[in-house]
């Protein structure tokens, strides 16, 4: 039986974990200007904590003003930039009645979030 050394095992073990193993919760502040949905949840105008937790291939995002969750969304894609976005952006889909979040980029980062409305279960905060 050949001997394989620990540098190989430990290669082989990291091409068969998922890549959002290796991701980190991310957190950022944004302003919303005006009554925006994100999932099922309206946002009214104001300043939120985002927070972005990987959770296997998708993401769970939280949004808390002044210390309180308002809405918590699973299942929110992770958006593959051409290039690490220069600030921190919250990308708007005006196409129906209320604007919807449709992404947010972050400062120094070439992976967005993507709220695909249809692909993410929101619930707003207690």
């Amino acid at each position: 039986m050949k001997r394989i050394s620990l540098t190989t095992f430990l290669f082989c073990l990291a091409l068969l974990l998922p890549a959002g193993a290796f991701a980190k919760d991310r957190s950022t502040e944004v302003h919303i200007y005006q009554a925006t949905q994100v999932g099922n949840v309206t946002l009214q105008p104001g300043t939120y904590q985002v927070k972005v937790s990987p959770s296997g291939n998708t993401n769970d995002v939280s949004f808390s003003k002044n210390g309180k969750a308002v809405a918590e969304l699973t299942g929110c894609q992770n958006v593959q930039l051409p290039r690490k976005s220069d600030n921190t952006s919250v990308m708007v889909d005006n196409s129906g009645q209320i604007p919807r979040i449709a992404e947010i980029d972050f400062e120094g980062q070439q992976t967005a979030v993507g709220f695909a409305a249809p692909t993410v279960n929101a619930s707003a905060g207690e």
